[in-house]
């Protein structure tokens, strides 16, 4: 068993609080994800700052608990989730599977333990021949995934090789 850190944006630690995200796909060729097996625990990687009261110790505040438009007004610098150290991990999760396959085959209720909402259809939005048929998780993880992922070789048109990643949510510390 092995400790790793993973990043998650601020919608999909939300999804993890929540207990809708209990999946995460990572392109195949990341050396770090290769290297994930069963029974491995990750600690999660989020935007936060760094809180102080002299007469408590030191807290951190996290950007995933407040919307966008919701965020403090305060001078608080926010640091990327890349920066933060495992003592202010505030969720772990335990791998309980994983699989390499497509990116498109991903099923209905992966899609939906991806903790993505379902997608609202636009008929302005040109949706891809291989995503048209199924309108709702798939659709919404379709959605997410080519927002983060721009690069060519990366984009759901592409099909890139993914690893499958099951996980349990606990919320704590890891080292606690």
């Amino acid at each position: 068993m092995t400790d790793r850190p993973i990043l998650f944006s601020g919608a999909m630690v939300r999804a993890l609080l929540a207990g809708s995200k209990t999946q995460t796909r990572r392109l195949a060729t990341s050396p770090q994800m290769q290297r994930v097996e069963v029974g491995d625990r990750l600690w999660v990687r989020e935007s936060f700052t760094h809180i102080s009261n002299r007469n408590a110790p030191p807290s951190a505040l996290y950007a995933a608990d407040f919307e966008e438009f919701e965020k403090p007004d305060r001078d608080w610098d926010w640091t990327p989730s890349i920066f933060m150290r495992r003592g202010a991990s505030r969720l772990t999760l335990t791998v309980t599977d994983i699989r390499t396959m497509p990116l498109q085959n991903i099923s209905h209720e992966d899609a939906r333990d991806e903790g993505v909402e379902r997608f609202r259809i636009d008929m302005s939005t040109p949706f891809p021949p291989s995503i048209m048929s199924d309108c709702s998780y798939r659709l919404g993880f379709w959605n997410i995934w080519n927002s983060l992922h721009t690069k060519a070789g990366e984009r759901w048109d592409d099909n890139p090789g993914v690893i499958a990643i099951t996980f349990t949510v606990e919320r704590r510390n890891i080292d606690a």
